[in-house]
């Protein structure tokens, strides 16, 4: 099964550095070649692809930008950019990888490389219905199925996430943003960057400095709220302090 790939880059010397190097790996079909981030909210639409290749730098709305356009419904994505500082920004947003420009053909084979073991790989869930039933996850060579109920809370860990049951912990190569997309968003809830909750584990919450909370599950874990998550916390248990 090919990995349907969108390439969005701000110049023609950019995108005919991308295709000399996926042209090598027979993996990749490259469905649209974008020159801005219209033409690539088009090609969404139209494609539906697993994986973009995306410069920052574009003209009229920049790389980040556009990633918040699309939302939940982003693909997995290779950001490229001429900015170290950038790497910050790509690592809070899950990217596989960011590449530098100009771009090295060593370095881009590797992103290519490591996005071959992300993408379409997320074991769960097996379907939707399935979701809110059980998850099956794919852990130590072997899959196993988990009751939603019994999962107190997710951490992100590398390039990994760590599911914390009552009796077990599974850890998963995956990326948060998609295990949050899978997951019953009527029981669980981001509460960080790197942290998921089940709302039927919470015990109290306790205000913080900066509008954050300490959240403490009823195994006496602490956990923290931060405040840039408090509306979608606020969304479903609308008890919960919303300022």
């Amino acid at each position: 099964m090919s990995i349907r790939t969108l390439v969005v880059a701000n110049s023609g010397e950019v995108s005919q550095d991308i295709a000399s190097v996926i042209c090598t790996h027979p993996e990749f079909e490259v469905l649209a070649n974008c020159r801005d981030g219209f033409e690539a909210l088009q090609a969404m639409e139209e494609n539906s692809p697993d994986l973009m290749l995306l410069d920052v730098e574009l003209p009229g709305m920049d790389g980040f930008q556009l990633l918040d356009a699309m939302g939940p419904g982003a693909p997995d994505v290779i950001l490229l950019s001429n900015k170290s500082e950038h790497a910050v920004r790509a690592f809070d947003l899950e990217a596989i990888d960011l590449v530098r420009k100009p771009i090295s053909p060593e370095r881009l084979n590797s992103a290519l490389t490591r996005a071959k073991q992300y993408v379409g790989r997320t074991p769960l869930p097996v379907s939707p219905a399935a979701s809110h039933n059980r998850l099956l996850i794919r852990t130590s060579g072997k899959l196993v199925f988990i009751d939603p109920r019994e999962v107190q809370w997710i951490e992100a860990s590398d390039n990994y996430v760590v599911f914390h049951t009552l009796s077990e912990r599974y850890t998963v190569r995956m990326t948060m943003n998609k295990l949050e997309r899978s997951l019953d968003e009527n029981r669980f809830i981001r509460i960080h960057r790197s942290t998921i909750i089940n709302v039927e584990y919470v015990r109290e919450l306790r205000g913080l400095a900066h509008g954050d909370y300490s959240v403490i599950l009823r195994n006496g874990t602490e956990l923290t709220m931060t405040r840039s998550y408090r509306h979608f916390v606020t969304r479903l248990m609308p008890e919960w302090p919303a300022s």
